[in-house]
């Protein structure tokens, strides 16, 4: 692609405006001078402004046209002047077909027209007689047998052509969507299932914490009434060995301890009697919690076993309570109620103190 010089198109400019204001040429150089400069300045700053609008000139001439202007015009100044005719003759032409109009570079190629053949050299005059009577026929031969003006010709054969592959294409593409569709709807399907899955297995699951939770509360527990056991059984033998130290003491005269408890006075008995009353109240608190402990385990028990099968009961409800919206009232009371420990039957923590009291008072007394 050919670029013209800028530099090179200032300075023919400058040179042909001194050729213009020269009075000592011919009129008809200074008048020529003067057409080609007005054409000259229609390139300044619009690099592609000869591709663009005079296509047919600047795929002959282009390159003459840039030696002319690189090396310069006065060599060959006729030949100048001609070109630039050419490329204006072109332009107007372009500008009809566009259905514009501009007077001035009209008025310019006009200037053109008007001249004699004979006022060129004999080599030249066959060229601008050419330029002012058929280039026109030549730029509309060259404008039909461009690549935009056959496919103008061939607009009903793309145009169908297009359409064609446009509902190919329309096909194809639906045919994609409705697989695509096919295989959303089976994945929906899909997701569904796993989804129900999933929802039974967190019921499931939560049912097994559940369970587990019971499950801790019953080893602890169980742990609590093994210690409690321990301390029962302590207490039952320091309750034990008070009296058997007595009785030993009366029928086998052991170590003596017949006398010794002989020549005890009631008053060095009480605090061994005072101990034993109070054992005695620790022993039934102790009892009692004993007793609150198996209660409560039971309820443990008893709550592990009816998780086993609550989810199948859950769903079996569904159609009861449609009728009955309290049918699993009791059922989530016994599973959800706090454990009971029978705690009204324990002994108050200052019960055996009150009777001791009352036994010290009728001693004295």
């Amino acid at each position: 692609m050919t670029r013209i010089n800028h530099s090179s198109l200032e300075r023919t400019i400058g040179s042909l405006l001194r050729q213009e204001n020269n009075k000592d040429l011919p009129e008809i150089i200074r008048n020529r001078s003067a057409f080609c400069r007005e054409f000259l300045e229609l390139l300044i700053n619009k690099d592609d402004f000869l591709e663009k609008n005079c296509p047919f000139n600047y795929f002959y001439i282009i390159r003459d046209f840039d030696d002319l202007l690189n090396r310069g015009y006065e060599n060959d100044f006729e030949m100048f002047y001609i070109c630039c005719a050419r490329f204006l003759g072109e332009y107007i032409f372009s500008l009809k077909r566009k259905r514009m109009v501009d007077v001035f570079t009209e008025a310019l190629w006009h200037r053109f027209i008007r001249e004699k053949t004979d006022s060129f050299t004999e080599y030249y005059r066959e060229l601008v007689e050419y330029v002012q009577k058929d280039m026109n026929v030549s730029i509309l031969n060259f404008y039909l047998g461009s690549n935009e003006y056959q496919a103008f010709l061939k607009y009903e054969e793309l145009a169908k052509d297009v359409e064609d592959r446009s509902f190919k294409f329309n096909i194809k593409q639906q045919e994609k969507i409705d697989s695509f569709s096919k295989l959303l709807s089976s994945k929906e399907e899909t997701v569904n299932r796993l989804a129900l899955q999933l929802e039974k297995q967190e019921t499931a699951f939560n049912f097994v914490m559940l369970n587990k939770g019971f499950a801790n509360i019953l080893s602890k527990k169980e742990t609590s009434k093994k210690i409690t056991f321990c301390t029962l059984f302590l207490l039952s033998l320091i309750l034990a060995s008070i009296p058997l130290v007595y009785v030993i003491g009366r029928l086998f005269n052991v170590l003596n301890l017949q006398e010794v408890i002989i020549s005890m006075s009631w008053e060095q008995m009480l605090p061994l009697a005072g101990l034993e009353f109070i054992l005695i109240y620790i022993f039934r608190v102790v009892l009692s919690h004993y007793s609150s402990l198996e209660t409560q385990i039971m309820q443990l028990e008893l709550r592990q076993s009816l998780c086993q099968f609550i989810q199948s009961y859950v769903e079996y409800a569904k159609d009861i309570k449609k009728d009955d919206k309290e049918a699993l009232d009791k059922f989530e009371n016994l599973i959800f109620s706090s454990i009971l420990s029978n705690s009204d039957k324990v002994p108050g923590t200052f019960d055996g103190v009150e009777q001791l009291t009352n036994l010290f008072e009728k001693i004295k007394k």
